[in-house]
């Protein structure tokens, strides 16, 4: 069993159903299947590139994205997905550290290849998907007259099937490898704990790059054969809105901010009217915390589960989720997913008691097996089986585990622990707050003092004065904020984490 493997068996059940849906084009399972064989058979016979390969896509959402996506699979190589909002010299840098040989892209990239062609030596061929342009390679014409037959080669579960780039939050990103058997085991157990099977519709709006999308919204959905409605971006959210509602989506995976934006927008009757007969049976929150109050507006406006995952790219990426049935504890990130083992240590590396609070570490058949060529930054987060997050966290008496914070966002005041998460949680709480982050600056007299960057919603206007005196009535006085400062927005990932680190530097 492999990756390439779960579109063949799609193909074979479900032949003339919809694989994919975007905008008015539409493609079968068939279709999605031959034309991945095509492509395999040109890069295996035409390039007559080696078994292990490294090809990278850099491309938008789209139909073109899945072919290519399971063909590098089918051709037994392997799949570099590159963050589409990454600088030129940033591609450079990875495609030249995962020695890329083959970049298959699109049309709205082609400024960046000059430069890429510049930087990357190793770079032999760039394909596009949806354009013909002198001297590059078009997929329309190089797959024409292949063979759209399985090429069935031999792959173990044991094979790295993706190098998949963490985000730059913490300085160079690293290449975490992810093998077959981590991503189908991650697929399977996240199937699992969702339920989804071939009448349902998954909607994949966010970048396909990023790890909890390739396995939830592209790989889950193939495996379970449910058709993907595909947009390149979740706006306008006018769009975003109508896709959900027009195409019948059951299952929508976004970040914390758009279900902000569903708990706060304002509804016509016509919205009222719509959402009441919808589709959608589940909503996802991950890769970044989700604010409380945004959990339980969304559900009671809409009466729509919303559960929060949580995960990160080296471990395939999902740890765990709210459950679905039974007990969901807001505020948590549920329960880890079957197969997988998670506890909470202290410094030394020992278990910690129920509720308190230390180390998140992973175990289990999704953990990756290790970065690519960085076999010192390996050892420093992969202890004997066990995969060291970097997140605090505690785990309640019933296994339900909440992330507390980064171990780096710590800030240690007069010897106290203070949490960043805690103190944004009491600032999100006032309504004129959009955003905020807090994060630690060297103090003389007690080592390190909380500050708060906060951004206001749209036409509200908020002092630093108000709120540190909202936190007062709200947390222990060595937790409030030495100072707030206001900005009109926060540096972040394409995915929506606040990059703290920058904030940090302007501190410093």
């Amino acid at each position: 069993m492999n990756l390439a493997v779960i579109l063949e068996d799609s193909a074979k059940k479900y032949p003339l159903k919809y694989a994919a849906i975007e905008g008015k084009t539409k493609i079968s399972y068939r279709k999605l299947n031959d034309l991945s064989n095509q492509l395999a058979s040109y890069l295996l016979s035409d390039l007559n590139l080696p078994k292990g390969s490294h090809i990278a896509i850099l491309h938008e959402n789209s139909i073109n994205y899945l072919v290519v996506f399971f063909a590098i699979f089918k051709a037994g190589m392997i799949v570099v997905p590159i963050n589409v909002f990454l600088k030129p010299v940033e591609i450079s840098y990875i495609l030249n550290d995962c020695e890329v040989s083959i970049l298959i892209t699109c049309g709205k990239f082609l400024p960046l290849m000059k430069h890429i062609r510049q930087k990357v030596d190793r770079l032999s061929e760039i394909i596009l998907t949806d354009v013909e342009v002198e001297n590059f390679k078009y997929l329309r014409e190089v797959i024409k007259g292949h063979s759209t037959k399985n090429h069935n080669i031999k792959l173990g579960i044991s094979n790295v099937a993706v190098i998949s780039y963490t985000s730059s939050t913490t300085g160079s990103p690293k290449g975490a490898m992810l093998t077959h058997s981590n991503l189908l085991s991650n697929a399977q157990a996240s199937l699992r704990t969702i339920n989804i099977g071939p009448k349902d519709c998954v909607l994949l709006a966010f970048p396909a790059f990023h790890s909890f999308m390739m396995t939830v919204c592209i790989i889950v959905p193939v495996m379970a054969s449910s058709r993907i409605v595909i947009l390149d971006s979740v706006h306008p959210i006018g769009r975003f809105i109508k896709t959900i509602l027009f195409k019948r989506v059951t299952l929508l995976v976004g970040i914390p901010q758009v279900f902000k934006v569903f708990a706060t927008i304002k509804m016509t009757t016509f919205m009222r009217i719509i959402f009441k007969f919808n589709s959608l049976k589940l909503t996802i929150s991950g890769s970044a915390p989700l604010d409380k109050n945004v959990a339980v507006c969304f559900e009671n406006r809409f009466n729509i589960k919303l559960r929060e995952g949580y995960g990160l790219t080296e471990a395939s990426p999902v740890v765990s989720m709210s459950p679905i049935k039974g007990l969901n504890k807001v505020g948590s990130v549920g329960k880890a997913l079957p197969d997988i083992e998670v506890k909470v240590v202290d410094e030394e590396e020992v278990e910690v008691p129920v509720n308190h609070v230390g180390e998140l570490i992973v175990k289990g058949p999704n953990v990756m097996r290790g970065y690519y060529n960085m076999p010192e930054e390996t050892a420093k987060v992969i202890k004997g089986e066990w995969l060291f997050t970097g997140d605090l966290a505690r785990i309640d008496e019933d296994g339900y585990i909440y992330i507390v914070d980064r171990k780096k966002d710590i800030v240690i005041s007069h010897g106290m622990n203070i949490y960043p998460r805690e103190i944004e949680e009491v600032i999100e709480l006032n309504r004129k707050v959009r955003e905020v982050a807090v994060i630690g600056i060297k103090n003389a007299r007690k080592g390190e003092v909380p500050i708060a960057i906060v951004v206001p919603i749209k036409n509200e206007t908020i002092e630093p004065k108000e709120v540190i005196d909202y936190c007062k009535s709200r947390l222990a006085n060595f937790k409030i904020p030495h100072r707030v400062e206001i900005r009109s927005d926060l540096p972040k990932t394409p995915t929506g984490k606040i990059l703290k680190r920058i904030l940090r530097r302007e501190y410093q």
